[in-house]
């Protein structure tokens, strides 16, 4: 991974001023390389739509108990309903005391966590509202240790298109590209 430098130079000149010799800066010269943006891995995201809306793990990590109890209330509260799953907590973590030496055995138990891997579902609810359940979502996020997204299930399924239809959609697209005055290395407007 390249570190970023930045090298600054001083170029100095002589210059008098009442009949003395000073050195003043003339050049700074800065340079810098670009850092590299990090690679951004394609996650699979194993869409079960089960109910409604599904919020999905983007990047892998271990969620605490608490944070999955905090992310079902605020569900609960904001979509109105009881319907919920979540992801099982199974993981004991232990903890040592403050203070402690070493030895003399495992420390006692501290908290349980949930294993939660990318592209696997972390909750999944139902909700009357589309806009009340983007906010229970946006109150999860803020509350989870792990990246996660927003599924919500098709309200039609996955149609199989035709050659015929296929062909149709290509003339409409180029017709239209024709009558924006478009150039097929342009976007399309919003």
């Amino acid at each position: 991974m390249a570190i970023t430098q930045r090298i600054s130079r001083m170029l100095f000149q002589n210059v008098t001023l009442n009949s003395q010799r000073t050195m003043l800066p003339t050049v700074t010269q800065t340079r810098s390389i670009n850092l590299q943006p990090k690679l951004k891995e394609f996650v699979h995201c194993d869409y079960q739509d089960n109910m409604s809306y599904g919020i999905y793990a983007l990047t892998t990590g271990y969620i605490k108990e608490s944070a999955i109890e905090a992310g079902r209330v605020s569900i609960v509260r904001k979509a109105q309903t009881r319907e919920v799953t979540k992801p099982v907590s199974e993981t004991p973590f232990t903890k040592k005391p403050v203070g402690t030496r070493m030895g003399k055995g495992k420390g006692k138990l501290n908290y349980w966590a949930a294993k939660a891997i990318a592209g696997q579902v972390l909750f999944e609810y139902n909700c009357a509202n589309d806009s009340l359940a983007r906010e229970a979502f946006r109150q999860v996020k803020a509350k989870m240790p792990v990246k996660v997204h927003l599924r919500i299930r098709p309200r039609e399924p996955r149609a199989v298109i035709s050659a015929d239809d296929l062909v149709a959609m290509f003339a409409q697209h180029h017709e239209r590209n024709e009558r924006l005055g478009l150039t097929g290395k342009e976007k399309f407007p919003g």
